[in-house]
């Protein structure tokens, strides 16, 4: 069954892809009740945070 939409969590995830940043955002990508809409980070501004995670695009640029 697929969740609906307008009921997810959005969540944007500050230190992205830190230590911790990187987990947290794996987890939020992988669930179905939240949603990344944003995702800051100090290094590889404007890349995908998928792909600056190792996985396929997600929609989601890197801000600073």
């Amino acid at each position: 069954m697929v969740p609906d939409m307008s009921k997810r969590l959005r969540v944007c995830v500050s230190g992205a892809t830190g230590w911790a940043g990187r987990a947290v955002t794996c987890g939020i990508l992988d669930s179905a009740d939240m949603m990344l809409v944003g995702a800051v980070a100090r290094s590889v501004v404007g890349k995908d945070i998928g792909v600056a995670l190792g996985r396929p695009e997600v929609g989601v640029a890197i801000s600073a």
